[in-house]
């Protein structure tokens, strides 16, 4: 797996697995392979707004006073070998940055 085809399965991965929460201008912001475990560190980018669920009271109520969005940032970790996504978490970023 190359580099382009790591990052191009780590956003599709992350669109399809935040679907839910109407994601937007997914983007890739960093890529790193850690060779000591021959998988592929990338950070993806993108705004997000409330659950399109409309049992949750809090996103109807977000829906009521208007829509809103937030930056996220996801950690993809997919290995080299096969492709396989092996874990993403949550990039926090401190305003220092």
């Amino acid at each position: 797996m190359d580099v382009k085809a790591a990052a191009k399965e780590a956003k599709a991965y992350v669109k399809d697995l935040f679907h839910e929460e109407i994601v937007s201008r997914v983007q890739l912001e960093e890529v790193d392979f850690d060779d000591s475990k021959n998988v592929w560190v990338i950070t993806v980018g993108f705004w997000r707004r409330p659950s399109r669920d409309t049992s949750d009271p809090i996103a109807a109520m977000s829906r009521i006073i208007g829509p809103h969005s937030e930056r996220s940032f996801k950690i993809v970790c997919i290995r080299d070998l096969d492709g396989k996504v092996l874990s993403v978490k949550h990039r926090w970023v401190s305003d220092a940055e």
